[in-house]
């Protein structure tokens, strides 16, 4: 483990790292048998090529040629796969690292030194990790709401669906009005039919880390040149 529990981590910083010896071990006897493919290889084109210049004195039959060609190509694929082999054993040692993929701040470590991890469909859970710079809030838009902003869309009055500019205002529990400001950068393509309703998402900067992902927000779109209430809704984020 190379991070203190809740620490704020850099996108690529080494979160934790899991015994390599064995897929240093497979690394090396990979590369140990790409030298060896290539030294095979080498010797195959030499006698490929010595061939080439004795079939066409009759010092060796034509079959024998054709044998010592195939044989040097053979030998090309033989790297090849070897290569291959190499990379795939280095893709494997370097997953021994596990590493942050984005700028954020980590969870308590799930795991920890000397305990077993697993891969595939039990994986284990090693942390969380969310990203702090910004926070999306996701909330439901009724048939008729959503209806109303297309249509100033179409009208050149509001944001479109194609931009998804439409601003919004947010509140806190415990806070007064809706003090803080957004945009949706996310309108899904389809009503759920059995609540009447589309989700959208608002984009938050949170560059003071005044929100925290998992806390309730309430969601407020303005009016935008129209006589319509505002909607407001309570949405966890």
């Amino acid at each position: 483990m190379n991070y203190t529990d809740g620490q704020e981590v850099k996108k690529g910083q080494v979160l934790f790292t899991i015994d390599d010896r064995t897929y240093r071990a497979a690394l090396e006897q990979a590369q140990a048998a790409l030298a060896r493919a290539k030294t095979q290889a080498s010797l195959a084109q030499s006698e490929a090529n010595r061939t080439d210049k004795l079939v066409h004195t009759n010092l060796v039959s034509r079959e024998e040629w054709e044998q010592r060609r195939s044989a040097a190509v053979q030998a090309q694929a033989d790297i090849r796969a070897a290569q291959a082999a190499v990379d795939a054993a280095q893709l494997n040692l370097d997953f021994t690292k596990v590493i942050a993929p984005i700028d954020g701040r980590a969870s308590r470590a799930l795991i920890t030194s000397g305990n077993l991890v697993t891969a595939g469909d039990t994986a284990s859970v090693l942390t969380t990790l969310v990203s702090q710079k910004t926070v999306y809030v996701y909330f439901d838009v009724d048939e008729s709401t959503y209806l109303h902003y297309q249509n100033l869309a179409r009208r050149g009055q509001g944001a479109s669906s194609d931009n998804q500019a439409l601003p919004v205002e947010i509140g806190l529990v415990g806070e007064e009005g809706y003090p803080h400001q957004g945009k949706v950068d996310f309108l899904d393509n389809q009503l759920t039919p059995s609540t009447g309703t589309i989700r959208m998402r608002a984009l938050l900067d949170n560059s003071q880390r005044l929100f925290t992902p998992g806390l309730f927000a309430r969601v407020r779109l303005p009016a935008a040149q129209s006589s319509k209430p505002r909607l407001s809704t309570t949405k966890r984020y």
